[in-house]
């Protein structure tokens, strides 16, 4: 069982069930994008379950899901701690939580071609500008926190760039694979 936690228009959730995964559960706050979700499945001939939900509630069961999964939904929260805590209770024991995510050296370029003064909100155009987005900003230690390190082991960390400018080597986004560590493993 795949959750796909802030799924957006879907396009995830339909990729997931066309690689043959048996469930798929969509899972996203704004019922706009679980409408544009639903027709991307209609569209891609894909069945699968979509759902309303926040991070701070996921609306699944205790230990429901195989992989939870988070591509470029997961940083728009202030705090990660409660969604972290969020994922490992719905997560299997040994669960894979996949975070893709833009990079924090991102977001300190666009704080600084925003001019951001601290506590201000990112201006971020998603879907080819059709909304926009208020993000805050976040720095590694927020992905790699007391809590995430209390709960999951960080399995592998990839940072990538997407610049078109090839002089350009900064790392725009971050993909980071956590598993969810076993009850005995988990300190008290």
């Amino acid at each position: 069982v795949i959750a796909d936690i802030g799924c957006g228009a879907g396009d995830d959730v339909a990729a997931y069930v066309k690689m043959g995964a048996k469930r798929v559960i969509g899972v996203e706050p704004s019922r706009v994008m679980l409408e544009e979700a639903r027709k991307t499945l209609a569209e891609k001939g894909a069945e699968a379950e979509l759902t309303e939900g926040e991070w701070e509630r996921i609306p699944l069961p205790d230990e429901s899901i195989d992989i939870a999964t988070s591509r470029y939904s997961f940083h728009v929260q202030d705090s990660f701690d409660i969604a972290f805590r969020e994922v490992a209770r719905v997560l299997k024991p040994d669960g894979i939580f996949f975070v893709a995510a833009p990079h924090p050296i991102h977001d300190a370029k666009v704080i600084r071609e925003q001019h951001l003064k601290p506590g201000q909100l990112m201006k971020v155009p998603i879907y080819d500008g059709k909304f926009i987005v208020e993000i805050p900003p976040h720095t590694m230690d927020d992905y790699l926190s007391d809590v995430s390190r209390k709960l999951f082991d960080l399995e592998d960390k990839l940072e990538y760039s997407m610049h078109e400018d090839p002089a350009e080597k900064d790392p725009s986004g971050l993909v980071l694979k956590f598993r969810k560590k076993t009850p005995t493993e988990i300190p008290r």
